[in-house]
């Protein structure tokens, strides 16, 4: 069992069945065709103003049958889909207080790995801030909310598997439950588990196709070949299956990131993210930023795999399209808690606004009241010409 990814006429036909599956939504929704139509319109100049008309040009069909057109919105026809299209148009109408789309958590501070660029390494031990009433808290705050993805983190989330198993059994019926993991403890067992609890999928971070360098990236022996075999692992139980790349000057380069894109294909992923490093954890006060010329580098590879017909995975890279539309985190439509359950605007801007369990309606709204502080600095970089 495992993802499909579909372009060319197949693309299209399925995006036509997609936007009639909003279409009906917006109508029903707004109560008349015209007011429907005036609403897909708006949802379609969203996705516009932050892709750019067209992208991407491929669909993933998932094991259960279900269509994924971005890794970070819930797959269709599903209840979170449908609940997504909800909180959508009431953020476009501008309710003040619009449901949650999506929270990345950090589930756990336990994680066997002390990775190159980790930016959880102050809060990293075997002491679980949260115990299970605090956690409970959580979720009843995040169900209150209307959250429609949560993408569990660490630390490292297999390290509490009974925790990831808590959580995706209390909210999957209506939100779309991913996990973002090494890889290691990513084995058949674990992978069933994470199936029976209703996990959409795994996301495994993959910094370099070649074993060496991607286990010293991540300072231990034998993370290439867990992530190798986790995946594996997790396509045999019916999971979604996606990789994640940290950038850096190094593999921020055409040549990397086609090799990659084929490791990719031939792993049978069907999302790729490539994300940029930032001077947070382990890289506070170091010079990692791409520069202008690698970040256009990247942006042409992603935009050309995602027009290709060729069967290479959905390429997501946010930098690119925070770059064209703005940053959508900050409470917009994304939001991180860390290990403590402290309410952060993203996993790299890291300043608490309130406890979640307590004062997640009140944190939501002074993070859409403060923004993204690289957009008020005036430093959030502008996106590259293609």
């Amino acid at each position: 069992m495992s993802a499909t990814v579909v372009a060319g006429t197949g693309w299209r036909l399925r995006r036509a069945a997609l936007w009639a599956h909003i279409l009906r939504s917006t109508v029903r929704e707004a109560g008349s065709l015209r007011a429907g139509l005036a609403a897909a319109r708006a949802i379609a100049a969203e996705r516009d103003r932050w892709r750019g008309p067209g992208l991407p040009r491929k669909l993933v069909r998932g094991p259960d049958g279900r269509w994924f057109f971005s890794l970070h919105l819930p797959g269709y026809p599903s209840r979170a889909f449908d609940r997504m299209l909800t909180g959508t148009l009431a953020r476009l109408a501008g309710d003040p207080r619009p449901p949650l789309q999506t929270l990345a958590w950090a589930i756990t501070a336990r994680c066997p790995l002390r990775c190159s660029h980790c930016s959880e390494i102050e809060l990293l031990g075997e002491d679980e801030p949260l115990d299970d009433a605090a956690l409970d808290d959580v979720l009843a705050a995040l169900r209150a909310r209307g959250l429609v993805q949560l993408q569990l983190s660490g630390g490292e989330p297999l390290r509490r598997l009974d925790r990831v198993e808590h959580v995706a059994r209390a909210v999957a019926h209506e939100t779309e439950v991913w996990v973002l993991t090494s890889g290691v403890g990513l084995n058949a067992e674990a992978a069933a588990r994470l199936r029976a609890a209703g996990v959409t999928g795994v996301n495994v971070s993959l910094d370099h196709w070649e074993r060496h360098a991607h286990d010293a990236f991540r300072r231990r022996a034998g993370v290439h070949a867990a992530a190798v075999d986790g995946i594996a692992a997790a396509r045999q139980a019916g999971l979604l299956t996606a990789l994640t790349l940290t950038l850096t000057r190094e593999t921020a380069e055409p040549a990397f990131l086609a090799r990659y894109l084929e490791t990719a294909a031939e792993l049978g992923v069907g999302f790729v993210r490539w994300l940029e490093p930032r001077a947070v954890g382990r890289w506070d006060g170091h010079d990692v930023a791409l520069t202008p010329e690698q970040q256009r580098a990247v942006e042409v590879a992603y935009i050309s795999a995602n027009a290709s017909d060729a069967a290479l995975p959905l390429v997501e890279y946010p930098p690119a399209d925070q770059r064209q539309g703005g940053c959508y985190g900050a409470g917009k439509t994304f939001a991180f808690v860390d290990a403590r359950g402290r309410l952060h605007a993203c996993p790299f801007c890291r300043d608490p606004v309130a406890d979640v369990a307590t004062g997640l309606d009140a944190g939501l709204a002074r993070l859409a009241a403060r923004g993204c502080h690289l957009e008020r600095a005036a430093t959030f970089p502008s996106r590259p010409r293609t």
